[in-house]
């Protein structure tokens, strides 16, 4: 797992819902033949890039090292939908989901246009965990653990910054504001037309479930210390 001279910032639980199920909760066998995970290295879009796809009986992923590590595809197999839109996304930029991006940059910055190191670290049937590295400062250092676990309908992300000041000291201190951008396929014409989307938020007193409207006018608010959504 990561480790070193980082500052762990954030554990995702990205859950997908179908099948009357959660995220972190076993699903029942309607997703397909496959059970165990599966991890390969391949050119799936024939882009003349290799991709690394890892798989178990619910998700299907694939990370693209080439475009800043991002996720090109994420099939939820139950209901036979890919919940990412990459492809043409403010001119030839591609979406995806985890793009790395900082602050300081306006869109799409230096981490989204370097080309990531990734490494399959585990692969296994039981769980299978892709790392990836984007350097797209030089002193500052973006890492991502993608683990995907065999009877799991989750696909959890941990996440590290390292900055290198270049001093020795090692008590200055630096801020700098990190996010991950994800560009989501929701509510699009066809067959995933009205796909119903859920935000859990990770809170002091538990975790908030707060439903997604899809092309409706969704805003945050804050109400006696929680946030909420407000179609």
């Amino acid at each position: 797992m990561l480790a070193g001279l980082t500052v762990r910032l954030l554990a995702v639980l990205l859950a997908l819902m179908a099948c009357g199920a959660v995220g972190r909760t076993p699903l029942p066998a309607c997703a397909g033949t496959l059970t165990d995970c599966r991890v390969t290295r391949a050119d799936v879009d024939a882009d003349g890039a290799e991709e690394i796809v890892f798989e178990n009986a619910f998700l299907r992923a694939v990370l693209k090292p080439g475009s800043g590590g991002r996720v090109a595809r994420l099939e939820y197999k139950p209901a036979d939908v890919d919940l990412t839109c990459f492809g043409p996304y403010r001119g030839d930029t591609p979406g995806g989901l985890f793009g790395d991006r900082v602050t300081t940059e306006s869109y799409p910055g230096s981490f989204l246009a370097t080309a990531a190191e990734a490494e399959i670290v585990k692969q296994g049937a039981e769980e299978v965990c892709v790392r990836v590295t984007n350097k797209g400062q030089p002193n500052l250092k973006i890492e991502k653990e993608f683990v995907l676990s065999r009877d799991r309908s989750s696909l959890d992300i941990v996440g590290a910054v390292t900055f290198d000041t270049g001093k020795l000291d090692a008590t200055e201190s630096v801020k700098t504001g990190l996010w991950w951008q994800h560009i989501l396929r929701l509510g699009t014409p066809g067959a995933q037309q009205g796909f119903r989307s859920v935000y859990y938020i990770p809170l002091t007193n538990g975790i908030l479930a707060a439903p997604f409207t899809p092309q409706a006018r969704n805003q945050f608010a804050i109400e006696d210390g929680l946030i909420l959504i407000q179609a």
